[in-house]
């Protein structure tokens, strides 16, 4: 298991510091104790636009660093009800797969609703008042 710690705002200046002095990725890492593909990410995903004078801005870091974390949440199981009966009377009553279920919606409302991953998700959730439509999925070698 990856125990990634994200830069702070802190070593995000530093970094600009460390730059401005002309210092080498390399050395930037070694001095403040970070993996050089730490840095060389940092610079490559937080790069300031072109129309700043500076390659590299730490408050712009920053906010991108916020705009993508903010982004970042945990999957949702299928919450719209109408859809959620319908899913579980496909895998009740029609032994359907999720891989079916996902097919027959898109032949017949044109779009992709639900993706098969969150059927499966939804399945297997807590949350799932049938418990039945867990055991119900059907398994390889079934």
């Amino acid at each position: 298991m990856c125990h990634y710690t994200h830069l702070t705002p802190f070593e995000r200046e530093k970094i600009l510091f460390f730059l401005a002095e002309g210092n080498s990725i390399t050395e930037i890492a070694h001095l403040l104790k970070r993996s050089k593909s730490t840095i060389s990410r940092e610079l490559r995903c937080n790069a300031a636009p072109v129309d700043q004078p500076m390659p590299y801005c730490p408050l712009t870091a920053q906010a991108l660093y916020k705009q993508r974390r903010e982004a970042c949440h945990p999957h949702k199981c299928l919450e719209h009800a109408p859809l959620h009966s319908y899913i579980q009377i496909c895998i009740l009553e029609y032994h359907w797969s999720p891989e079916e279920i996902v097919g027959g919606i898109q032949l017949e409302h044109g779009c992709r609703l639900v993706s098969v991953p969150t059927i499966y998700r939804t399945c297997r959730s807590r949350r799932t008042e049938e418990r039945n439509s867990r055991n119900i999925l059907r398994s390889k070698g079934r």
